[in-house]
């Protein structure tokens, strides 16, 4: 494993990038509880008609359901709710029907009325609701499982709370087209490792598109006035794009692709009156759309250069208005906008309404926040390797101490916009850098599968080391201050940094963490088997890490996992775990951390007998933000919060079962 460090190039961004987070005030030391449960608005939804802008704001343990009328600039407060996650219109605009921790609920706003329970959903037994049926004024999907049968039922609900089977089958059904208040139109089959987007007529299903493994074929709308079938796929290409079938003449035909060809898409929304596709998103190094439609290219070329942001979401609910959420970087509360196309005024309708009711009285201010940019490196193999760098404020950016980042999944990505932990971190003094090592998604199916199910001391793990080695060659952090700390995959990535680079980093910080990429392959699948969720298929697994029923691939990934290796940490590791994690096992946790214990090795442990995968209560998470930012402190000398409250302090000493917080 390479650690040379690459020659000094010519100024680019990263170059501009610290010389203006060193021109910059050094912050204020911001309060954790400041980072936590942030957001003055939780959940946001748009009208059909655009009329009406439903949104939910928290407060304490409740979150209160407001809808703002556009016309009037009125907002109406409609109910209560501990239980309430997101919300939804119904497609006629009558009802807002709500996901909740029990299931789903709804309540019609064209009169005064609290919300009914249509149905309960087990999250725990792969229960799931797929939300409003766009052909009809009231109704929702939903799939359930079936205990005594052993599979899933998919219907169509009514705001009374009445069922209509529309599939059952072994396998949940997640992408599929009804007719208007009618049987299934279109889904797709899974057999293996092949997708194929069916048509049902009656009976009889026909093929219409296979994928094989890797294409990633997704319907996306279908188009009843043109008889138009669009959806995602790669159609032979490296990246994901959006493409239409004809089902008259079975024709595919090529929408859009990224025209960098770097990025696979995200999103496409389509005309309520035409069928035809309007707009596409792609996450990009940050955030972009573009128009598909020729008539609305000026719509969005206006938003754009009125807004000046990197990262725009927009969310066109009618051919007139569109609800724009600008969310950068450097922000931490999201700025909500509406447009008018008719009269092009853009403008804040909840501007005044958050600046009367914050969710903080001392929030975080954008003159807070850290610069945070996109940039790609090259990797020790020649691959470019895209990542994000978070910039301390007012401090030597070569002297400062870095932490690096690396994100869960480890088929998942780092995103562009605001980052909660990274901008703690770089106001506590520290250089964040995140990589979206290989196997992170959106970048292409090259980009995922040249990972190789190389994990552990291999190859996705030298794409994060040789990104540290990258930034430390540009004159970007101090070689002898370096910290990792990472969650889930994230926290097998710290593992296995403290493991096979035992000299580089000074501490390592490990949430959730699978010592072994294979045990926890072997955990999850067992789990999921109990009641037939099939969230993670071992063919899929044996495609992208281990086939967990040849031993000889096992023991290839055991062999260089932490778990194999735990001999070789040197440097101080703390581990921070729910006893309730289905992913993780926590047996798997305790005894790696004992091994490396009774090895010598400084190790401290916090765990909590209620919390899962992710903390969800308040202290918790708080607890788990103080412990970072302290071993850090501790380690690499930046800044830090006291405790502060008696109730953390409790949750402290209770929860550290194994050595103790520095």
């Amino acid at each position: 494993m390479s650690l040379a460090l690459p020659k000094i190039v010519k100024a680019d961004q990263l170059t501009k990038a610290v010389l203006e987070s060193e021109k910059r005030p050094q912050a204020r030391l911001l309060k954790r509880d400041q980072f936590i449960d942030r957001r003055d608005i939780t959940a946001l939804r748009l009208s059909p008609k655009g009329d009406r802008l439903a949104f939910v704001t928290p407060k304490g343990k409740h979150s209160s359901l407001w809808v703002h009328h556009v016309e009037s600039g009125l907002n109406s407060h409609l109910f209560t709710s501990e239980i309430m996650n997101n919300i939804y219109w119904s497609s006629d605009g009558d009802y807002i029907i709500m996901s909740t921790d029990r299931g789903v609920a709804a309540a019609k706003i064209t009169q005064a009325s609290f919300p009914e329970f249509l149905l309960k959903l087990d999250p725990a037994v792969g229960d799931v609701f797929h939300g409003v049926d766009p052909s009809s004024p009231h109704h929702i999907f939903v799939s359930l499982y079936n205990e005594k049968e052993d599979d899933f039922s998919l219907y169509r609900v009514d705001m009374k709370g009445q069922k209509e089977l529309l599939y059952r089958g072994e396998n949940k059904l997640n992408n599929f087209v009804t007719e208007p208040l009618g049987p299934m139109k279109f889904l797709i089959k899974t057999e293996g490792l092949t997708q194929t987007i069916t048509h049902r007529e009656g009976n009889v299903d026909e093929a219409l598109v296979t994928c094989v493994y890797g294409e990633n074929c997704v319907i996306a709308h279908y188009s009843k006035e043109t008889d138009q079938l669009y959806y995602f796929g790669r159609d032979q290409h490296d990246k994901q794009g959006l493409l239409k079938l004809d089902m008259h003449t079975k024709a595919i035909s090529r929408i859009h692709w990224d025209p960098e060809n770097r990025f696979d898409i995200d999103e496409a929304f389509f005309s309520r009156r035409t069928g035809k596709p309007l707009l596409v998103g792609y996450d990009t190094d940050y955030r972009n759309t573009y128009a598909v439609d020729t008539e609305i290219e000026q719509d969005v070329s206006f938003i754009k250069q009125s807004l000046n942001s990197k990262v725009l979401y927009f969310k066109p609910t009618s051919d007139s208005h569109w609800l724009i959420i600008n969310s950068p970087p450097e922000s931490a509360q999201p700025k909500i906008f509406l447009y008018d196309r008719k009269t092009r005024k853009l403008w804040e309708p909840l501007k005044e309404f958050i600046a009367e009711n914050p969710v903080k009285s001392d929030p975080i201010k954008d003159e807070d926040l850290a610069l945070r940019i996109a940039f790609w490196y090259p990797a020790s193999d020649g691959f470019k390797v895209q990542g994000y760098l978070t910039l301390p404020r007012g401090v030597e950016i070569a002297k400062a101490p870095m932490v690096v980042f690396p994100h869960g999944g480890p088929w998942n990505r780092v995103y562009g916009g605001f980052a909660g932990v990274p901008q703690l971190l770089a106001n506590r003094g520290y250089i964040v850098f995140e990589p979206n090592f290989r196997a992170s998604t959106g970048f292409g199916k090259a980009y995922i599968m040249s990972a190789q199910k190389d994990f552990g001391d291999g190859r996705v793990q030298d794409d994060i080391i040789d990104g540290v080695s990258y930034l430390l060659g540009r004159g970007i952090g101090d070689d002898k201050k370096l910290a990792i700390f990472g969650h889930s995959f994230g926290g097998f990535s710290t593992m296995a940094a403290l493991a096979f680079q035992p000299e580089m980093f000074q501490v390592g910080i490990a949430g959730a963490p699978p010592p072994s990429l294979s045990k926890a392959v072997k955990f999850l699948v067992k789990n999921q088997e109990k009641t037939s969720i099939g969230v993670l298929r071992k063919d899929i697994m044996a495609e992208l890490a281990v086939n967990i029923d040849v031993e000889a691939d096992v023991q290839r990934l055991y062999d260089q996992s932490p778990d194999k290796n735990f001999f070789k940490v040197k440097r101080p590791l703390y581990i921070v775990a729910g006893e309730k994690d289905r992913r993780v096992n926590i047996l798997d946790v305790r005894d790696y951390a004992l091994r490396v214990e009774a090895n010598g090795t400084t190790i401290g442990m916090l765990t909590d007998k209620k919390e899962r995968h992710n903390f969800k209560k308040k202290t918790a998470r708080e607890a788990y933000f103080y412990l970072i930012e302290k071993v850090l402190a501790h380690h690499l000398k930046g800044r830090y919060e006291e405790v502060g409250s008696k109730k953390l302090q409790k949750y402290l000493t209770k929860n550290m079962v194994m050595g103790a917080i520095p």
